[in-house]
């Protein structure tokens, strides 16, 4: 998450989605994320849902439990909610 001067101003695309290797090195996914809000897995553990609150979606990974990968699959549902003012890029 980018800075939060005031409580709701959020300095956008700012962050990144790591996991870490099985050789303790770190993976990035995704970038240019506003604001990690959560993260499941499916009950089969094959699927990683992903939240970001600024972009108001949900994206669904591949997930390899055996090697620890991700793979983009797909967004899984965007929501667009007016709660959080974020500030332009430029």
């Amino acid at each position: 998450m980018g800075d939060e001067s005031l409580p709701g101003d959020v300095d956008p695309e700012k962050g990144h989605l790591y996991s870490l290797g099985l050789d303790g090195q770190l993976i990035s996914h995704v970038d240019k994320i506003g604001i990690s809000n959560g993260l499941s897995w499916s009950s089969d553990s094959s699927k990683f849902y992903y939240i970001d609150s600024v972009a108001y979606s949900v994206d669904v990974f591949d997930f390899n439990g055996t090697n620890g990968t991700l793979s983009l699959l797909t967004k899984f549902n965007t929501i667009k909610l007016n709660i959080i003012k974020f500030r332009s890029n430029s």
